[in-house]
């Protein structure tokens, strides 16, 4: 995302703070990002402090009122910025850490069934969102998730209980798990012979 505007600001700040206008600062205007976007504004920070520097130097009469209000003009933009960056990606954070603990748990089905030589089962209750292993405590799946499971032989799954049966060879008896959101999809596969778990 770059700034259309830049050339106001850099107008404001030739014509009030009085100072040559860098290829520095030209760089922290044009070039911000969401990807660096602190980086940025830790650039910009510096250079704001350059300026009050400069500017103590050359007066003590202090700041004015237009200098004071491009400050916090930039500081207001590029935390603005920040804020949509952060409403963006927390949905796909928390999408990414729920497919993360559900698969640690079926890995630690899988453990379980092998190391006690007894069958275990992962139970996904698709309508309440819930899943754990039997005789364990359930975990919830956020709201903002849905989920569905793509078994072998029925197809698409959406309601009802869904069972994944962990043996003592290490084989697994369960489909792909699917979690998605508007905006992203992240598949659970799991190997029927040797077990593993791999998130696509």
């Amino acid at each position: 995302m770059r700034f259309n505007n830049a050339d106001v600001v850099k107008k404001f700040i030739f014509r009030y703070l009085d100072l040559p206008l860098t290829n520095g600062l030209e760089n922290i205007l044009m070039n911000i990002t969401n990807k660096d976007i602190f980086n940025k504004f830790i650039e910009l920070s510096k250079f704001l402090s350059n300026v009050c520097i400069i500017r103590g130097n050359k007066s003590k009469a202090g700041f004015t009122l237009l200098e004071v209000i491009l400050v916090l003009f930039l500081i207001s933009l590029i935390l603005g910025l920040s804020t949509i960056f952060f409403a963006n990606t927390m949905p796909s954070n928390r999408l990414n850490a729920t497919a993360r603990e559900i698969s640690a748990t079926i890995r630690y089905a899988k453990t379980l069934a092998r190391v006690n030589s007894e069958r275990h089962t992962l139970t996904i209750d698709l309508d309440s969102k819930l899943y754990g292993i039997d005789g364990g405590a359930s975990k919830n799946i956020p709201d903002d998730i849905n989920i569905k499971v793509i078994d072998p032989l029925l197809g698409e799954v959406h309601n009802g209980k869904y069972p994944i049966t962990f043996y003592e060879t290490g084989g697994i008896e369960g489909g792909t798990i699917v979690l998605f959101t508007k905006k992203k999809t992240v598949n659970i596969k799991l190997d029927p012979v040797v077990g593993s778990v791999v998130i696509k």
